[in-house]
């Protein structure tokens, strides 16, 4: 390995990947200076894992849970770089300074379950190194001054110089921390190019009036991203049947059901403005990597574990125990928060008193222990218009909103695209196109799900970028 030499490296960011930088570079005995335009470092750290933290994932070093918006590229860089800073030595390193790891399955977080508690280890390791920390100071440019070798910092005030320069002043998610995509123009700047760049990790909006009734909601579903009308097919059985109003939350169509994007099983939170939760975040990842412009649906099933007919069959049972006076509403709310069965009876257009006679007298009494034993007793559905048990089972079943768009910037946890990873190196994350420039974090065209994926890569690639800056010649 090459012998560390003493040279003076800027970090450029002070987020999780220009920490690891500077305590990297330092560690290998180069006079590292972090600049951060914020008054503090750390900020969206702190607000990881709803403060928590989670540091890292076991199968970060999987590369190919990372993408981009070119391909391939994303995941075998991400492959390079955890090849040599793994997640095992992730979470060496965080001992070392002090923050106690444990995992919860593959996630792996600080023992004292606070953020606060990394962000104060690794600035207390950069002062033990003397890392020169500077804050509330924005650079306004970057050019490599070729008669020197050396880099020219600008800020508002003052030009500071660099032999290299660890460029990790993140992405344009979450801004109010600091992140506001003005590294982009840094990078632009020194000659490297910048894929489109989308919110990733973030809410989906959905413009129906009507979803007011279930704001406020958590629900567990299986949710599923699918195309949008535009690319289905025309007709809905919902609609064809007068179950659902055109215009609002409605059934999704065979036709679109054969096309799934990606699937996700997790808690929704539902609000006036729209659904988000951990599993739609994952979803609007992969929505964010398609064609931009691509119609796109969210279906949910709110009942994963029953089919149709089981859930058919279970609601008409106790359909039929309720009477003529059962609401659509308590039917869905045996399965759903009552906020959502709210809103579902609200797009049924099913009127509240809709069974048949032979619904509330077909049932013989049984004696019953579980819902499989009560299933076999469940009345048969009326001929001719749906009845309320399979409206409510076939609404629950297959939800179905089309997405006006995502919460953008300010709510998404990381962008989609980035520098063109094909401009490092992937052994270094050195720059193919500025000598002594390194980039690491949500700059580059990486990036990963929920889980820690993220902070995992801005750990290991700061760590890589800031000690091949430092030891480069």
């Amino acid at each position: 390995m090459m012998e560390c030499g003493k040279r003076q490296v800027a970090v450029i960011g002070g987020g999780a990947s220009g920490l690891a930088a500077a305590v990297a570079a330092a560690r290998c005995g180069a006079e590292t200076t972090l600049y951060e335009a914020m008054t503090r470092p750390g900020r969206k750290l702190l607000i990881t894992g709803n403060g928590r933290c989670n540091l890292c994932n076991k199968r970060a070093g999987d590369g190919g849970v990372y993408a981009g918006m070119n391909g391939t590229d994303a995941a075998e860089l991400a492959a390079s770089v955890f090849a040599r800073f793994s997640a095992d030595k992730i979470c060496a390193f965080f001992e070392e300074i002090g923050v106690a790891v444990r995992a919860e399955g593959d996630l792996l977080y600080p023992r004292s379950g606070q953020a606060s508690t990394v962000l104060a280890a690794l600035l207390k390791e950069a002062e033990r190194l003397h890392v020169k920390l500077k804050y509330n100071v924005r650079i306004r440019s970057l050019r490599r001054d070729e008669s020197s070798g050396r880099w020219e910092i600008g800020t508002d005030g003052w030009t500071y110089t660099a032999d290299a320069v660890v460029l990790a002043s993140g992405s344009k998610a979450a801004p109010e921390t600091g992140s506001d995509g003005s590294g982009y123009a840094l990078a632009e700047e020194a000659g490297h190019h910048v894929t489109r760049l989308e919110p990733a990790l973030t809410g989906f909006i959905i413009e129906d009036p009507q979803l007011r009734l279930a704001s406020g909601a958590r629900t567990k579903a299986r949710v599923r991203l699918v195309p949008g009308l535009a690319e289905a097919a025309d007709a809905d059985p919902a609609e064809a049947a007068g179950a659902v109003p055109a215009g609002r939350g409605r059934t999704v169509s065979e036709e679109i059901r054969e096309t799934v994007y990606a699937e996700e099983d997790g808690e929704l939170q539902w609000a006036d403005d729209g659904i988000s939760g951990i599993a739609v975040f994952q979803l609007s990842r992969i929505a964010a990597h398609l064609p931009e412009g691509t119609p796109l649906r969210l279906a949910i099933d709110l009942v994963p574990d029953l089919t149709e007919e089981e859930l058919t069959a279970s609601l008409r049972l106790m359909a039929a125990h309720m009477g003529e006076d059962a609401q659509l509403r308590q039917l869905c709310a045996a399965f759903t928060h009552e906020r959502v069965a709210r809103y579902i009876e609200e797009i049924s257009g099913a009127p509240d008193k809709m069974f048949a006679a032979s619904d509330k007298t077909s049932a013989a009494p049984v004696e019953t222990t579980g819902l499989s034993a009560g299933i076999s007793a469940a009345p048969a559905e009326t001929p001719g218009a749906p009845d309320k048990a399979s409206t409510a089972a076939r609404l629950l079943k297959h939800l179905s909103f089309p997405i006006a768009g995502t919460r953008g910037f300010d709510r998404a946890q990381t962008t989609a695209g980035g520098i063109f990873v094909s401009e490092v190196e992937p052994d270094t994350l050195r720059s193919r196109v500025a000598e002594d420039l390194y980039l690491a974090g949500e700059i580059l065209d990486v990036d990963g799900p929920c889980g820690g994926f993220n902070l995992a890569w801005a750990w290991a690639s700061g760590y890589l970028a800031g000690s091949a800056a430092a030891r480069s010649i």
